[in-house]
């Protein structure tokens, strides 16, 4: 009966060790990891693509529309806007799966903000983004006359 109780020790020990493993190893360690960065807005032979019109009514929400680009490991983000008086920064930002054998297909996403400005004047609506991952940052200005 002894010899019962310690196979039957040993099995439940094995258990709790890899039950405790389990809770305190990375079981993720096989999924690619995913960054969360500033999103491309220009390919090549594709000019930057952004839908804002030249003219709104003070107080009121002037929509901004931005198209990013990526492939097979890239899924759409958050867009963040700052507006500081007549000044509205728009920044789209994509996710990308850090992994090679990414699917080579252009994927297109788009981006949809919004920004208000509380006074009359001429504002900028500056557009941040990136040609590609390893290029440096791109912004494109819209003037936009609030009236």
């Amino acid at each position: 009966m002894a010899a019962g109780y310690s196979r039957l020790y040993s099995l439940l020990a094995a258990a709790l060790l890899g039950f405790a493993c389990a809770l305190a190893c990375d079981s993720d360690s096989t999924s690619p990891k995913v960054e969360r960065r500033l999103a491309i807005i220009e390919t090549s032979g594709d000019p930057v693509r952004v839908i804002v019109a030249d003219t709104v009514a003070r107080d009121t929400r002037l929509p901004v529309t931005v198209t990013t680009y990526g492939d097979g490991c890239f899924s759409k983000g958050e867009t963040e806007v700052a507006v500081n008086g007549l000044f509205a920064l728009v920044e789209p930002y994509d996710y990308v799966e850090m992994r090679s054998g990414c699917v080579g297909v252009l994927r297109v996403f788009t981006h949809e903000a919004s920004v208000q400005f509380a006074e009359a004047g001429t504002a900028t609506v500056r557009v941040m983004g990136r040609r590609t991952w390893e290029s440096g940052v791109l912004s494109v200005d819209f003037t936009v006359v609030v009236q």
